[in-house]
């Protein structure tokens, strides 16, 4: 039986030594090509947290996905959106719900999604 393996890096950003990137570097349990994650420890010890720092630019496969939903003609299963855009199924899933965050995509029913109005195609 194969084990779960992901190996992270955290760097400090050249830009802003505040900022931190988080980078997968290998993978087993997601696409390879995901974003890397960027964050900022905010506060003082013990009132310490985290603030993310979202980025306005997709990554490949999230662009993959909205591309699809976007080019469909309605809304599409989790399925259909992972076999029609080729991004691994565990990462549409994780991926889409991300951009149900950001407020390009939308829950048409139950399990079901479509681009939000105003998403180019």
């Amino acid at each position: 039986m194969d084990g779960l393996r992901q190996v992270l890096t955290v760097t400090k950003s050249e830009d802003d030594p505040r900022v931190r990137i988080l980078h997968t570097e290998k993978s087993n349990l997601a696409a390879d090509d995901l974003p890397d994650v960027r964050y900022v420890i905010r506060g003082d010890w013990p009132d310490t947290g985290v603030t993310w720092q979202l980025q306005d630019a997709a990554g490949p496969a999230q662009q993959r996905i909205l591309t699809t939903v976007s080019a469909a003609h309605g809304p599409l299963r989790l399925q259909d959106i992972s076999s029609r855009s080729g991004v691994p199924y565990d990462s549409t899933r994780v991926l889409v719900g991300k951009l149900v965050k950001q407020g390009l995509v939308s829950r048409a029913g139950w399990g079901t999604y479509a681009a939000m109005a105003g998403v180019p195609k």
